[in-house]
């Protein structure tokens, strides 16, 4: 868990160096994790990068005397994507955002989904039409209209369910690079640039050859956009679990403050703050323990049910339960 939570960033500062957290808008694979990391980590000041697929954040740690966060937001923009600078709430109150807005792009998914699924049913079942009773042995002139229609709509499948990856394929060719928007664009747009030629130019190609594959656009968009909607649930369940964990830690500290123990909010420990903890207390924030010695019962994190002894120079996490003893810790 972060030590201070005063600010979504969840900053921490440590060896001259400042710490951020920094949700990503827009990453969908690998391929946009890397991009969005090279472009942190070309800015100079900034000494390490990396981007969580799963959570959608960057985390970022970097001097900043040297660089800034708007110099992030600039940079991750210049390729294609969108980095969100501390907006001044709490942890906490940054993770219930979060979850709201993946319930939000999960709907929206959900509901471009639908639309996919309605408009390509009849494109798959056209598109396979000599394998279904009733349908076979249709005339080539009647498949040819049917064809057509197959195409119109694949139209506002391609533009309204899959515009996403058409525009995500657009923005990585204008920085020379692909992702996996670029795979999905080309391979759908490929398959109904074709169908529609073969559909309205079947002269072109060998006799019996000009067969339209639109059912492949409209099904792998769909199937696409599902997988994505369920991505998308699934983070908002990660931001859900992450804040369930927030609340089982202590809302106060007691820390050393110019020699005497001071009681404050668990959020304004610094790193490097002695922290007291009590027996029967929870620990308030992770760190390393450097005076005393007790069993923590740490279930809440590996699972095991029996006390772990703790003694100088052991890590504890924040939120775990101090038994017996009691021992002070300096927050990490």
């Amino acid at each position: 868990m972060a030590v201070s939570d005063a600010s979504p960033a969840s900053s921490a500062q440590a060896s001259g160096l400042l710490k951020v957290i920094l949700p990503v808008d827009g990453i969908h694979c690998a391929g946009c994790v890397s991009r969005v990391e090279t472009a942190l980590l070309a800015l100079e000041g900034v000494e390490s990068a990396g981007v969580n697929l799963a959570t959608g954040e960057a985390t970022v740690a970097f001097d900043p005397e040297t660089v800034s966060t708007h110099q992030f937001v600039s940079a991750v923009e210049e390729v294609g994507y969108h980095l969100r600078e501390d907006e001044g709430e709490g942890f906490e109150e940054a993770l219930k955002k979060r979850e709201e807005e993946r319930e939000e792009e999960y709907r929206n998914l959900l509901r471009k989904f639908w639309v996919g699924a309605a408009l390509g049913a009849p494109v798959a079942i056209i598109g396979h039409a000599h394998l279904i009773p009733g349908l076979q042995g249709l005339g080539h002139d009647l498949m040819r209209v049917l064809w057509m229609v197959s195409g119109v709509l694949t139209i506002p499948i391609m533009g309204y369910v899959g515009r996403r990856f058409f525009t995500g394929a657009w923005s990585a060719f204008r920085h020379r690079d692909a992702t996996m928007d670029t795979l999905v664009a080309l391979g759908t747009g490929s398959a109904w640039l074709y169908s529609t030629v073969a559909v309205l130019f079947p002269g072109l190609f060998p006799e019996g050859t000009a067969h339209p594959f639109y059912e492949a656009t409209a099904v792998v968009i769909t199937l696409v956009m599902l997988g994505q909607a369920l991505e998308a649930r699934a983070k908002g369940k990660t931001s859900q679990a992450l804040r369930r964990l927030m609340d089982l830690r202590p809302r106060t500290a007691r820390v050393v403050r110019g020699g005497e123990e001071v009681e404050i909010p668990a959020q304004e420990v610094q790193v490097g703050d002695l922290v007291v903890v009590r027996p029967g207390e929870k620990v308030p924030v992770d760190g390393e323990v450097t005076q005393g010695r007790s069993a923590v019962d740490e279930s809440m994190v590996t699972g095991e049910s029996l006390p772990v002894e703790k003694g100088a120079e052991d890590t504890v996490v924040g939120g775990t339960l101090n038994r017996s003893g009691s021992f002070r810790l300096r927050a990490g």
